[in-house]
């Protein structure tokens, strides 16, 4: 699935099976199951079978790290790495970010 242990790039998680996006709902798949951590405003996967704990974003704790860029007025925002996004249903990251992101 991933480029080792300790990698896995966000298309990939689509890919593999382990996350899927449908109807606007993204869940896990393939043993994993998607968990928002509402503290840190963000999804991750876990597979109990393969002890195996993921992390990432996606459009929606995009559109949460947009909104409070635009809340605190700063000039934009980032995501690890622009060459692995991918659209998930009809929206990838970097459209997420374009689309939020309103500059002062």
């Amino acid at each position: 699935m991933g480029l080792g242990e300790t990698e896995f790039p966000y298309n990939s998680l689509f890919s593999s099976g382990a996350l899927t996006y449908t109807n606007g709902v993204y869940a896990g798949a393939g043993g994993y199951k998607r968990y928002w951590n509402a503290t840190a405003q963000v999804p991750y996967l876990y597979s109990a079978t393969a002890k195996r704990f993921i992390t990432y974003d996606d459009s929606e704790s995009m559109r949460v790290k947009a909104n409070y860029a635009n809340q605190v007025g700063l000039g934009g925002l980032m995501f690890w790495e622009l060459s692995e996004d991918v659209t998930s249903g009809t929206t990838s990251l970097l459209d997420t970010i374009y689309d939020r992101v309103h500059l002062p």
